[in-house]
């Protein structure tokens, strides 16, 4: 049995799936309606995309009366391989400075697992690996062993990034890619890694192939440059509020300065459809 919520404006959402939740318990039938979270602990591993999609998330938060603390422990250009490398170097010397590259360049990964009782650990392969299956292991399995050894209530999310725009790949010839061939690569190794590991996705990607591909297509990405402008990092951001509260993000009252108020109308609705029809609603 499955209820449609999507229709419903944010606050009728919540009493909605409350009493649905309810109504399903005293059945003794079991919901499919996702519960909202309404505080949460995040600890983000990537790079610079990590850092792109949670710069507005405690924003985002306050604007859905949500309580976040977040750890963003992300070095640019890092890929899986490298956050493994770093975590060896500390368990091999906690005094070598390569294994403190988190924070100020004081933090190992394992402190800042060991930080907070973590609900949610995120992690992500970096964009041009991302392409690329092979380049996943043994380093995601090294990671997530370790994740769960240092934080084993925390939920494992894998964060799926965006591809690089068309005018990003003029300038770098020797991606040899374009965006379509990319983003194809990227949803093919995604869904291959999370099939294998049970790990879900949080479909920033696919958000943003949605946003760009409508009739009035907003822009994402700052010019030549394959990093978020401010309305892609809120709509990254929204996407991950989704995944975390699991709950819906339109309405949401927090809107960036350089984002119109119809394209965060848009956004957070392209957000909201992306994540309801991903297994993340499920």
């Amino acid at each position: 049995m499955k209820i449609e919520i999507a229709c419903l404006p944010m606050s009728k959402r919540k009493i909605f799936t409350a009493a649905a939740c309810l109504f399903f318990s005293l059945l003794g039938v079991r919901s499919e309606v996702p519960s909202p979270v309404e505080k949460i602990k995040i600890l983000a591993i990537g790079n610079s995309f990590t850092g792109d999609a949670t710069s507005f998330l405690q924003k985002l938060a306050r604007g859905g009366g949500k309580e976040l603390t977040l750890f963003v422990a992300a070095v640019g250009g890092y890929s899986l391989e490298e956050h493994v490398a770093r975590l060896q170097a500390f368990e091999a010397d906690p005094k070598d400075p390569r294994g403190r590259p988190y924070g100020k360049k004081d933090t190992s990964l394992r402190e800042a697992l060991q930080k907070e009782d973590w609900d949610v650990v995120t992690i992500q392969q970096s964009s041009v690996r991302s392409t690329k299956p092979e380049t996943f292991e043994p380093s995601m399995t090294i990671l997530v062993e370790y994740i769960r050894k240092h934080a084993p209530g925390a939920r494992i999310l894998l964060f799926e990034p965006w591809a690089y725009p068309d005018d990003y790949y003029d300038q770098v010839k020797s991606l040899k890619l374009d965006h379509t061939s990319m983003r194809a690569k990227v949803k093919s190794v995604y869904q291959e890694v999370s099939e294998k590991t049970g790990i879900e996705i949080i479909p920033v990607g696919e958000a943003f192939e949605r946003a760009g591909g409508s009739e009035a297509p907003i822009t994402l990405t700052n010019p030549n440059d394959k990093h978020c402008n401010s309305q892609g990092r809120y709509l990254s951001g929204a996407v991950f509020y989704e995944a975390i509260f699991r709950d819906g993000v339109e309405g949401n009252s927090f809107r960036p300065p350089k984002v119109t108020s119809e394209e965060a109308k848009t956004l957070l609705r392209v957000a909201h459809e992306t994540v309801a029809a991903s297994p993340l609603a499920k």
